[in-house]
């Protein structure tokens, strides 16, 4: 759930889910058309095939075709470029995530750039990622390690108009 300019987005963390038939899904639906349908009910939703393979131009479009205008997507960062640049890589790994993201225009509300839970606070990898951050582009982190769990990190990632 976010909002932007007053309006509120409510979705699920992806929407090909057939099991969901018949209780979101009318039954008989095909699963070419549970986008389509998923976004007659919700107006956002988060892409987890993002994290293993980044979208090709042609997946974006037919997302994009299936949805009103005013859905939005969030993307899952690809999980290898996601490593790389959270480990020293993130001036050259950042424009090769983004860059992917750029069909989607103003219907990508945000990337949620997930860190495992084997990975300890590292203040100093978290700000090169930040500081290659475009700022046109909102970011979410999924910090899940406990270490990150600390007023510190939360006010970094507030200045930098990035999401927790």
């Amino acid at each position: 759930m976010g909002s932007n300019a007053g309006q509120l987005y409510v979705g699920t963390s992806g929407f090909a889910y057939p099991d969901w038939v018949p209780r979101f899904y009318p039954p008989g639906t095909r699963d070419r058309d549970l986008l389509a349908t998923y976004a007659g009910r919700l107006n956002t939703v988060e892409l987890n095939n993002t994290f293993y393979r980044q979208p090709s131009p042609k997946a974006i479009e037919t997302w994009l075709a299936a949805t009103p205008r005013t859905f939005r997507f969030v993307v899952k960062a690809q999980r290898g470029a996601s490593w790389r640049a959270f480990r020293g890589g993130a001036a050259d790994s950042v424009p090769w995530l983004t860059t992917a993201y750029r069909p989607f225009g103003e219907r990508l509300r945000c990337v949620l750039f997930r860190v495992d839970a084997t990975t300890a606070r590292d203040d100093d990898a978290l700000a090169r990622l930040l500081d290659a951050w475009p700022v046109h582009l909102q970011l979410a982190m999924d910090l899940q390690h406990a270490s990150w769990e600390d007023d510190a990190v939360h006010d970094l990632l507030r200045d930098r108009g990035a999401a927790l």
